[in-house]
């Protein structure tokens, strides 16, 4: 593994590597892009961020996962760069594993610049904290979750993860270009699903691109990618209150001006799957023993919540965890976990726990009960 590693970093060496604020990039996998070559208006932030027949839109701001899909070149990745785009624009960090950086044009002429960070997966896959509040945005997915492999343990990890999302306050957005590629777990955890296509590969009216925009028309005809058609389902029923299982209701088609968001990710990016099986590879064994440890934290806090008990001193929940795992495990680890899903530590303040450290486990509640 030394030897590989070792082999890895003279490769980049020799390359040109061209550098941001957050990422290392050999410019040959960037084919020509530059970083920050992109200025995109302020304007283009307004609005729904992704609109359907009832015209409410699906806020951005909300946790959520959605999956988007169509074939090569149908505008996926130019998609999923423009909802990341949102996100940050909202003042949100974001994760990924390919690089996003632009400017927007404010309203006084000045620019603000947006830039993504290098996805760390031995961070995603250990529950850092350092990986919440904003989200992750993953393209070609299926290298990391392929169907063929949902039951290897680096599928049942990522998805666990995933599974975790709204308490580490962390939406999670992916491309992939058969929405069966992916292992089925993520299709059922997703709040939408976009399905895009682009409109320069389909039939239309070539003598109506005198009304698009400048840019946009190359030789009489739409450039790829300029307008990306798409359709829209609410999976889990987060848009419209009816989950498509439900209604089996498909919203669209949509029309999105992909050419306004062109430069701001590099198009012909090579996903380097290298860092994620890595990172995995390193992180197997800790984070097996993080799986096994959630899932007795899980079952020792339901055991409290069904016994009607809110808060509870570290030690009893320790004591407990350790009962159910049957082993003895790292407290700073599992005090980690917990603060990944919201509850960190706290001095008590009620009862017979008054004034010992413990967790307020009723958090994790939506209400209690009266």
């Amino acid at each position: 593994m030394e030897t590989e590693v070792q082999e890895r970093e003279e490769e980049l060496v020799e390359q040109e590597i061209v550098r941001t604020s957050y990422w290392e990039l050999p410019k040959e996998s960037l084919e020509g892009w530059q970083p920050y070559s992109a200025v995109v208006d302020h304007s283009l932030f307004y609005g729904p961020d992704i609109a359907y027949a009832g015209g409410k839109g699906l806020s951005l701001h909300k946790d959520l996962m959605g999956g988007i899909h169509g074939a090569r070149g149908a505008g996926k990745s130019e998609f999923l760069s423009f909802l990341l785009a949102k996100k940050m624009r909202s003042g949100k960090s974001v994760w990924t594993n390919y690089p996003i950086a632009f400017y927007v044009r404010e309203p006084n002429g000045g620019l603000t610049p947006y830039e993504s960070h290098p996805l760390d997966f031995d961070k995603f896959y250990s529950f850092s904290r350092e990986v919440r509040n904003g989200a992750v945005g993953i393209t070609e997915l299926q290298y990391y979750v392929e169907a063929r492999t949902s039951g290897r343990q680096q599928n049942r990890i990522m998805t666990y993860q995933i599974m975790q999302l709204r308490k580490t306050a962390l939406s999670f957005l992916y491309d992939v270009q058969d929405r069966g590629w992916v292992d089925k777990r993520f299709g059922w955890s997703n709040d939408f699903d976009i399905e895009c296509a682009d409109i320069a590969k389909m039939t239309y009216d070539r003598s109506s691109v005198r009304d698009f925009p400048i840019g946009a028309v190359e030789r009489g005809a739409l450039r790829e990618g300029a307008y990306v058609r798409f359709h829209l389902e609410d999976t889990s029923g987060v848009l419209t209150g009816t989950p498509f299982k439900k209604n089996q209701k498909q919203y669209g088609p949509y029309q999105f001006a992909g050419w306004n968001f062109w430069n701001i990710y590099p198009t012909h990016f090579l996903v380097d799957v290298y860092e994620a099986v890595h990172s995995y590879k390193k992180a197997t064994e800790k984070a097996g023993e993080m799986d096994a440890l959630a899932e007795a934290l899980e079952k020792s806090i339901e055991q409290f919540l069904t016994e009607g008990t809110y808060e509870v001193p570290a030690p009893e929940l320790w004591e407990s965890v350790r009962c159910v795992l049957n082993n003895d495990f790292k407290t700073p680890i599992a005090g980690k976990l917990m603060a990944s899903w919201g509850i960190p530590s706290r001095v008590l303040g009620g009862g017979k726990y008054r004034g010992k450290l413990g967790y307020n486990i009723g958090a994790l509640l939506e209400e209690k009960p009266a």
